[in-house]
């Protein structure tokens, strides 16, 4: 008698929306998440066999990949603070018998929008492939209206670095304010790790979440059944502020946002005066991509 069992319809639906859309963020020596959140033409009149794919992740996960170096503009006079960004390794894994990772398949990845206040980080594949599995996010009104406590939730991510890893809980807490900024807490087990991987609501199958913290206790004692996670409502803002809000507004498309960076970013250009600092922020006109310090942890929680 064979012991093979078919998978559910179920659980295949929960495998495609929620397992497989998850990746591993390689930054050098940090390790993290990562989950594919748009995988389109980016011109789909004149280029439609060719995709652009945006990961989203945490900024912590690949901070280090962003340094501000000054220098001396020798032309213009003047001191100046340039920002280089190095590609991060995006993993994605690929499964046999829908569960078991047989290969994983490193992909280079720029930097395209970070944020150091909100921990948010865009990194778009240079592979033109496209990617079949891609997170369904949730709505603003659904964040707004359509979450409760005791909602069953699912956290996946490469915890401790390992391929991608399922756990189970609830919303627990809404709101939690660290650094001025909303955090929801669930009781889905989560670990350093799992920065910058995914939590989804588990009726729907969407994505509600970026795990960014753990709770800690004591003398730093991880409290993995308590996790912060970066609401979808701060990742729109965090989009829609640099310019990426095709991703979730149809109205608009990939070459006219791309447009208005160019635009915001020459308008920036044009207003500069005098020496260019990102610790002033009054001397340093605004632009689609944020310079900053590193953010200080709150006492009460840790990154993921």
């Amino acid at each position: 008698m064979s012991d093979q069992r078919t998978i559910t319809p179920e659980a295949k639906r929960l495998h495609e929306s929620i397992l497989y859309p998850s990746v591993r963020v390689r930054a050098g020596k940090a390790l993290g998440s990562g989950t594919v959140i748009y995988s389109r033409p980016a011109d789909p009149d004149h280029f439609p066999e060719e995709f652009e794919t945006l990961v989203l992740t945490n900024h912590h996960v690949v901070d280090d990949l962003i340094e501000v170096k000054e220098d001396w503009d020798a032309i213009r006079q003047l001191k100046r603070y340039r920002e280089f960004r190095t590609p991060a390794v995006v993993e994605f894994f690929e499964m046999k018998h829908h569960s078991r990772v047989v290969s994983k398949n490193g992909k280079e990845a720029t930097i395209v929008a970070w944020d150091d206040k909100v921990d948010l980080a865009l990194l778009r594949l240079e592979s033109v492939t496209r990617y079949s599995y891609v997170a369904t996010l949730a709505s603003a009104d659904r964040m707004e209206r359509g979450l409760y406590a005791f909602d069953e939730v699912y956290t996946v991510g490469a915890a401790l670095g390992e391929d991608p890893v399922v756990t189970h809980g609830q919303i627990a807490q809404f709101d939690r304010k660290i650094e001025g900024h909303p955090y929801m807490m669930t009781t889905a087990p989560s670990v350093f790790g799992n920065s910058g991987g995914a939590v989804y609501l588990a009726e729907m199958c969407e994505m509600i979440g970026v795990p960014a913290r753990i709770a800690v206790a004591g003398f730093g004692s991880p409290i993995t059944h308590l996790s912060y996670s970066i609401p979808m409502t701060t990742i729109y803002k965090f989009l829609e502020q640099n310019c990426f809000h095709y991703v979730f507004d149809p109205s608009v498309t990939s070459k006219s946002c791309e447009a208005e960076r160019d635009r915001r970013r020459k308008a920036a250009e044009s207003r500069f005066e005098g020496p260019r600092d990102p610790n002033e922020p009054k001397d340093q006109p605004a632009t689609p991509y944020g310079i900053g310090s590193p953010t200080e942890h709150d006492l009460s929680a840790a990154d993921a």
